[in-house]
């Protein structure tokens, strides 16, 4: 098996994060304009998406560290990483935050200009991900050397555990939850690959058994989310032990669906993986988009056409806007 063939199953599940991600802040987005699902319902499934999708993302980033430092070394992945993280962070934030100020009476954001100029200490909306996905390989950078992370990874990946369970007495001085909340799913990144898991499973296992794998842990996943919320009573934001193995149980699921189908091979799922910073960036603009149109303009006040609209367009019109401008010089939007 290629090793573009081996990997190809982490577009997969960057594609399922993303349409999570954008169906959250879509839901999220209805909720406060007042179009809504019902209350307990809504509040389980935000929950239930808000405990793993964005650990999700850093564990997908933490797979290829390794190999990354390795070939470019520490100076010029910091210098790619500022290239293809901190300055999308700084454009789209001072963008969508430019727009939102202007639109702010059409949208349920209040903005204010004064607000943008505290992007370097207090990110907003979505870009508090870029924000702490810089922070941690930053520290991880720092922190690296060949040696240790061959023979340590395990401790690391004890002790960030650790600090994630006791996050909430450690605080958030100098956005160091960022750090602590999901530095553990970076490292649980790094010791996946490390030790060529995915590989074990694609090369080992039959398709039969790697099915079996996947289903054995989507019953798993249902379990740990009723446990977490029914049983213990426990929101996405309750920090812990329970809330530290829920999103390991729930990011090993979406690995081993992502894993069996890229046995079959799901194109369409792919490209939104390939594609998900881009969406990333745009979809909350899109989607807010679509919301003031069809409740401003149009009257449309159902939650499914709003959620159906909202989701589709925020998936859809990101990947063409890219497409159109790609190849022009507005290609700088998305970085250097």
């Amino acid at each position: 098996m290629s090793q573009t063939m081996r990997e190809s199953w982490v577009d997969y599940a960057k594609g399922i994060g993303i349409l999570l991600v954008v169906f959250g802040h879509v839901n999220r987005g209805l909720q406060a304009a007042g179009i809504i699902m019902p209350s307990k319902l809504y509040h389980l499934v935000d929950s239930i998406i808000y405990s793993f999708h964005m650990p999700l993302f850093f564990f997908l980033s933490g797979l290829f560290f390794i190999k990354s430092i390795e070939k470019k070394g520490k100076l010029l992945l910091f210098i790619d990483k500022f290239k293809t993280i901190a300055y999308p962070y700084l454009v789209w934030s001072l963008l969508q935050g430019t727009i939102e100020v202007l639109l702010s009476r059409f949208t349920n954001s209040k903005t204010s200009f004064t607000d943008l100029l505290m992007l370097f200490s207090h990110p907003r909306a979505q870009f508090w991900f870029l924000y702490a996905l810089l922070m941690i390989f930053v520290l991880s950078i720092i922190i690296y050397s060949k040696r240790f992370f061959e023979r340590g990874i395990i401790v690391l990946f004890v002790i960030f555990s650790c600090v994630y369970i006791y996050s909430d007495k450690i605080g958030t001085v100098y956005n160091i939850n960022y750090i602590n909340q999901y530095m553990v799913f970076f490292v649980l990144g790094v010791f996946f690959n490390k030790f060529k898991l995915d590989d074990f499973f694609s090369k080992q296992l039959s398709g039969r058994y790697l099915f079996a794998i996947a289903v054995f842990l989507f019953m798993a996943f249902l379990y740990s989310q009723y446990y977490f919320h029914f049983e213990l009573k426990l929101h996405y934001f309750n920090i812990g032990i329970a809330s530290l193995c829920l999103a390991f149980i729930s990011i090993f699921f979406i690995v081993s669906v992502s894993l069996a189908i890229g046995r079959i091979h799901f194109p369409l799922l792919s490209l939104l993986g390939e594609m998900s910073m881009i969406i990333y960036l745009l979809h909350i603009l899109v989607a807010s988009g679509s919301r003031v149109i069809l409740m401003k303009v149009l009257h449309v006040n159902d939650w499914i056409a709003h959620l159906t609209i909202g989701l589709l367009a925020g998936i859809i019109i990101p990947i063409l806007i890219y497409q159109y401008i790609k190849n022009t010089k507005l290609k700088y939007l998305f970085s250097l």
